[in-house]
């Protein structure tokens, strides 16, 4: 998406009315939402939102920045989505996640290529707000989300994805230096990731679960490649899935995977949505690639 990350929340909270509502809408948490707010607030220099017995409501400057700003969001997004669906000349499948990275698609996409020489794949990573929009438009074809979403309309379905642990990935020089004080090693060293993962309600969750006082200094946000790099370099620790973990220690056999931090299980689902009637058939193209993992 071309706004912002915080527009994208102010935009969310207006139309829900509330941060809870708006959290679950977009699966970024209250106080990630409310942080991005303030700091679009900070820039603009107006107050946009207040507090109303109903949760939160637009501000006389507020009311005046959505109506001047969700024509323009809206109009950019059908121009994205008219756009996608003019440019699939060839077999072009468009799979987006929201937070940490799905490898078990990403795992099998060179078997699964060499069989079907006309489909190609593009992956992205941003917040979804409207996931039948974002469907039924074309703008992407599957979209894979922890969100469990109910949905009325029988045109969208849902296929609920195995099951995924997450662990600590860390080179082997930086976890020798702390033995098996993992807790020592999760307060003292820097916790890389990149930004989609950092606001990520998931992440959030493990985070606190395992490092509950860890300051927002000892948090860098990188890519995804700056991120290895560091980490191959005998820096720091992230959090990944397993699967992920393994692409990476393939790449190289000094990064280490630590599959229960602090004797702690770390597992999350996500759900695969699409349309029934697609003609990139997502559900064949899902099944064939799950089925061809080792998972």
């Amino acid at each position: 998406m071309i706004f912002s990350r915080k527009l994208i929340q102010f935009l969310a909270v207006a139309q829900h009315g509330s941060l809870i509502n708006a959290s679950n809408a977009i699966n970024i948490t209250p106080s990630a939402i409310s942080q991005g707010i303030r700091e679009l607030e900070q820039r603009l220099g107006v107050k946009l939102l207040k507090k109303s017995k109903l949760g939160m409501s637009l501000t006389n400057q507020g009311k005046k920045f959505y109506l001047q700003i969700k024509p323009c969001f809206d109009e950019a997004s059908d121009v994205l989505d008219n756009f996608n669906l003019n440019k699939k000349s060839n077999r072009t499948v468009l799979i987006k996640y929201d937070g940490f990275s799905y490898p078990l698609f990403q795992n099998n996409l060179y078997d699964f290529l060499s069989k079907h020489k006309t489909t190609s794949f593009e992956f992205s990573c941003e917040v979804v707000i409207d996931i039948y929009k974002e469907l039924k438009t074309g703008s992407s074809d599957i979209i894979i989300s922890p969100l469990n979403l109910t949905n009325n309309n029988y045109d969208v379905h849902k296929l609920s994805l195995p099951t995924e642990r997450v662990g600590l990935m860390l080179h082997k020089d930086t976890l020798s230096k702390y033995g098996d004080n993992i807790s020592k090693l999760l307060q003292e060293e820097k916790l890389i990731h990149t930004k989609d993962i950092i606001q990520h309600s998931t992440f959030i969750n493990f985070k606190n679960l395992l490092m509950p006082k860890k300051s927002n200094d000892m948090i860098l946000t990188l890519s995804e490649i700056d991120t290895f790099h560091l980490l191959s370099k005998g820096l720091g620790f992230t959090l990944v899935t397993e699967y992920f973990a393994r692409l990476n220690i393939n790449l190289n056999p000094k990064i280490h995977f630590i599959k229960r931090p602090l004797d702690i299980d770390l597992f999350f689902n996500r759900n695969a949505y699409f349309l029934a009637n697609n003609p990139n058939k997502p559900l064949d193209l899902i099944n064939e690639l799950i089925n061809n993992s080792d998972y």
